[in-house]
């Protein structure tokens, strides 16, 4: 149902509480929030980054950010010193940031939670749907959990996660908090 069909059935009348409601709806399916929050695409939503330096090649699909780099695309978030797009035709393909540390947040919805974590490098692939994090990772759970490794992958679709051991002692070391 158009929004000009539903404004003409209740003419100069008021709306009222059910008519609102649907006009919320109708509103809110053809919204790109709505069809991404079924879908849980993050491809819907614009990539926004911001840094001290960019050194771009587009011809090559190609970006390179310096110096207090941020990346923001719906709930993920990226900081840290350098950060590396590759994305041939304007389509991301990965995002490597580095930092000592790199930081990133992200919102598992299927968990419900908040998920942070650091890395010196932290690679996000598009393609794949994963987030790695390389030498000396550690991710924290909203709940309290905790996993540090040398490298940790975040599957983003079935919302995973595996970890390989820590260059200190071979060992991946996780402290799973109760639930409430």
């Amino acid at each position: 149902m158009s929004l000009r069909i539903m404004f003409n059935h209740t003419g100069n009348k008021r709306i009222g509480a059910q008519q609102l409601i649907l006009l919320c709806c109708v509103l809110l399916s053809n919204s790109p929030f709505a069809a991404s929050k079924t879908n849980n695409d993050d491809k819907v939503y614009p990539i926004t980054v911001s840094a001290d330096q960019l050194i771009s090649q587009s011809k090559a699909g190609q970006s390179e950010y310096r110096g207090n780099v941020q990346l923001n695309r719906n709930k993920l978030e990226l900081q840290g010193a350098q950060l590396k797009l590759i994305h041939p035709s304007d389509k991301l393909r990965t995002a490597t940031i580095i930092g000592n540390p790199a930081v990133f947040k992200d919102f598992l919805p299927k968990k419900q939670q908040w998920v942070t974590g650091e890395a010196k490098q932290i690679l996000f692939d598009q393609e794949k749907g994963t987030i790695t994090l390389i030498d000396n990772a550690s991710m924290i759970m909203d709940n309290g959990s905790r996993i540090r490794a040398d490298k940790i992958v975040i599957h983003n679709k079935d919302e995973t996660f595996e970890a390989n051991g820590s260059k200190q002692n071979g060992r991946v070391k996780m402290t799973i908090q109760p639930e409430n």
